[in-house]
């Protein structure tokens, strides 16, 4: 009966131990959660390192991975992306050892690591995880989570330019949220929805995603959505050319501001109206516009806007013949454009300063905790110092045997690594061996890419002939490794003169593969098949690259952008077939820029369904064409946190356009430099400027 009552108290005892142990870690859950949810400061860090040093103790491998997680988020909300990513990656393989109850958690992991990799430019991998979170949360019937998940999958594809597949994943969101109610995150989607048509061209759809967005917008009696989707759709009209349906949208957002009390917001949609009037040649209406909202930018500090005042008035004074104030405010606009721009290189200079004060906090503190351990040990050595010298006078007389013991071992010891050193001596000289066989290898590889090289080099129009078909020319190609998966070609049949310029998949030795059969291809086909049609010409090349390289793997999906222009100098004519490739066109007249098609060259498609056109231009003295790949806009800078990007490009030949050729190529290859730093080149680089003669 004792016994009996002795074990009922230890049994209670120990269940109490366990209760009091689940309601801590339950406590320090609850308290990190609503700390990252408040805005976490440093004291969270240690209230996750309290909790972890708990669940030490306990050997609790599951709940451990999860203080790791919370680490991580705390870690990527302050933009400490490295130490983000180690935090998550020590939580994943805790939750490979010991699987969490449920798998929601790992669903959790793989959303925040997909941040991580987007926000480090590196979008596959985080495409790839996002879509190992979504198959989770869509398991575990997580709308909530699935809804987020979505809509970052549908951001990260229009970012890769893969538009359908970007709008595949919005629209499964906007289904998600519509069960949810959420019309804040339907909003926020159908907003981006309209961006990305808006960016591919594509405006009708646009105006439709930005009405859908304005109606929920509405239904959130959110003013400011409702003003910036209504002057959006007024900006999409203009570009349609539908004044009066620009007119429209853009009064009643005007009508949003003046009834919600957001002065200074209109100055966006005032200066979009005054194109519609500058277009339909009412200079002086669209000039007091310009000024109106140049004045609310100037009030409300609205830099931005102020810059594109500048330049909007500057033109209209240009149109208007005032050639004194066109200079003038086009100085205004360019100075404000340096000071933003110097603005910007200060913030990021501010942040790299931030960044490099936190980590020499860091450091100061990881060698303050060191010097304490330290200090701690020489405590320690002292203590077993004293234990030391008393147990020696006990060990006196056994000294003997264990000085015979430790000779013996050291002879048997000795005899092994005598062993053990010839063992390695031979692998020394193994290795040695091996090492001279790799570096030989390697320079016969060295050896047959520059002979690679050379092979491309001979494909390619020599200079000479290049600037015989185009006297007034410029090239700027960067091969990023020694073979280029850039490539330009030109040639003359029957009086026309053709010029192709081709971006192909990957670079190094694959990416020069596909140049060399891209301009084989191009050789027999005009020259060989005698086709002359721009778009027919793509057809035919669509039709081999994809047959050659399908036909021993259907899963290949290599193919190339190409621009291939034909100038007819007896009809004084320029004509474009663009597959996945612009062309822009500047002149006294202004700019023009031909979009790309959907297409490109093979990339897994079949050849039958695509459809390649043709776009004539009518070509007019003081006409300067540029054709380029995306490896000059998709340079990062050498912070490696932003692109050059397409609109940067724009105003960069906007600016020399006027300028001599040679001096032009001189100034891309400078500006290349100067933005990308020491950073290592992103991709082959190809820019030609022509001028028909």
């Amino acid at each position: 009966m004792r016994l009996t009552l002795v074990f009922s108290l230890l049994l209670f005892g120990l269940l109490s131990s366990l209760q009091a142990q689940q309601a801590a870690e339950l406590n320090y859950r609850e308290k990190v959660k609503k700390a990252l949810q408040e805005g976490a400061d440093s004291t969270t860090l240690a209230l996750i390192e309290q909790w972890r040093a708990q669940l030490f103790n306990q050997e609790a491998t599951a709940s451990l991975a999860e203080t790791y997680l919370y680490e991580g988020e705390y870690h990527l909300n302050h933009e400490e992306y490295g130490e983000a990513l180690e935090a998550f990656r020590k939580a994943e393989e805790l939750w490979k050892k010991a699987p969490p109850v449920d798998s929601i958690p790992l669903g959790v992991l793989y959303l925040d690591l997909g941040r991580v990799y987007f926000l480090r430019y590196d979008y596959a991998k985080a495409a790839d995880l996002y879509i190992k979170a979504l198959r989770i949360f869509e398991a575990n019937r997580q709308d909530a989570y699935a809804c987020e998940t979505l809509s970052q999958l549908g951001e990260t594809y229009i970012t890769m330019k893969n538009l359908p597949k970007g709008i595949e994943y919005l629209e499964q969101g906007i289904e998600v949220c519509s069960r949810l109610e959420d019309i804040s995150n339907l909003a926020s989607m159908e907003n981006t929805l309209a961006v990305a048509y808006s960016d591919n061209g594509q405006h009708e759809e646009a105006i439709e995603h930005y009405r859908k967005a304005y109606e929920l917008c509405e239904q959130m009696n959110y003013a400011p959505g409702m003003y910036y989707t209504l002057s959006n759709m007024g900006y999409e009209y203009y570009l349609l050319k539908q004044y009066q349906e620009a007119l429209a949208h853009f009064n009643r957002a005007l009508e949003i501001v003046e009834q919600n009390d957001l002065h200074g917001m209109e100055a966006s949609a005032l200066v979009n109206m005054s194109y519609v009037y500058f277009d339909k040649g009412n200079y002086a209406e669209a000039l007091e516009l310009q000024k109106k909202s140049l004045a609310l930018a100037q009030e409300t500090d609205r830099k931005f806007i102020e810059q594109e005042c500048y330049e909007a008035i500057s033109r209209t004074y240009e149109k208007m013949g005032q050639a004194a104030l066109a200079l003038e405010y086009y100085k205004k606009a360019v100075a404000l454009k340096d000071e933003l721009q110097l603005a910007e290189q200060q913030e990021t200079a501010n942040q790299i300063a931030a960044r490099y004060e936190l980590e020499k906090a860091e450091i100061e503190k990881q060698r303050a905790q060191q010097e304490l351990a330290i200090k701690e040990l020489r405590v320690q050595r002292q203590r077993y110092a004293v234990l030391l010298f008393a147990a020696m006078a006990l060990l006196a007389l056994v000294m003997a045997f264990f000085i015979w013991r430790q000779a013996e071992q050291r002879r048997k010891v000795n005899e092994e690594l005598t062993k053990l050193n010839s063992i390695l001596k031979e692998q020394k000289e193994e290795i040695e061996v091996q090492n001279e066989q790799l570096a030989t290898t390697h320079n016969k590889i060295l050896e047959s890419i520059r002979y690679a090289q050379r092979i491309q080099a001979a494909l390619f129009p020599s200079l000479h002939q290049f600037k015989t078909l185009f006297p007034e020319s410029a090239i700027f190609w960067r091969p990023k490794d020694i073979v280029s998966g850039d490539f330009y070609w030109c040639a003359q049949k029957d009086g026309l003169t053709y010029l192709a310029v081709s971006d192909c998949t990957g670079h190094g030795v694959p990416g020069g593969f596909m140049t060399v059969m891209g301009i084989n291809f191009l050789n027999q086909i005009l020259h060989e098949d005698n086709v002359m049609d721009p778009a027919e010409i793509l057809t035919q090349l669509d039709r081999r690259i994809t047959t050659t390289l399908q036909q021993h793997d259907p899963e290949v999906k290599d193919g190339m952008d190409i621009a291939l222009l034909m100038i007819n100098p007896a009809e004084g004519t320029l004509t474009a077939s663009l597959a996945k490739q612009r062309m822009h066109i500047l002149s006294d007249d202004g700019y023009e820029e031909l979009p790309a098609s959907k297409y490109s060259i093979g990339a897994g498609g079949l050849y039958g369904e695509k459809e390649f056109t043709n776009r004539v231009v009518q070509l007019r003295p003081g006409q300067i064409f540029y054709l380029h790949t995306d490896g000059y806009i998709d340079q990062f800078d050498k912070g490696n946190r932003k692109k050059f990007k397409i609109k940067q490009f724009r105003e960069l030949i906007r600016q020399i356009y006027t300028l001599p050729f040679e001096e032009q190529e001189r100034i891309l290859a400078e500006r290349f430099d100067e933005w990308r730093g020491g950073q290592a080149q992103t991709d082959d680089v190809l820019v030609v400027a022509f001028r028909c003669s």
